[in-house]
């Protein structure tokens, strides 16, 4: 599989734009690598309306898996009491 492509090769897919896209891109590897990639807006959950924070919360929590690790997550113990309990762990993880 080819690694690379020529100037000229990349200039078959943005010569003369002022702006190049991500689909001139995603066309590009698709092409001439065989990579298909799909792209999608980032969803920015701290811009999200009210309403779909209530949508979003109540499809996480009809999900019997997400709920089956919020109830072993309760019960379980996965962190540190205090400062002083981190900082021992972190030195034990550097030398080892």
């Amino acid at each position: 599989m080819m690694e690379y492509i020529t100037k000229e090769t990349l200039d078959k897919y943005v010569k003369g734009k002022a702006v190049i896209e991500l689909k001139d891109f995603a066309e590009l590897f698709e092409k001439e690598f065989g990579i298909l990639i799909p792209y999608r807006e980032k969803v920015d959950y701290e811009k999200s309306t009210e309403d779909q924070k209530r949508k979003l919360t109540k499809v996480i929590f009809s999900n019997q898996d997400v709920l089956e690790q919020l109830r072993k997550a309760s019960t379980e113990r996965n962190y540190v009491d205090n400062d002083e309990e981190a900082i021992q762990i972190i030195k034990e993880a550097k030398n080892g």
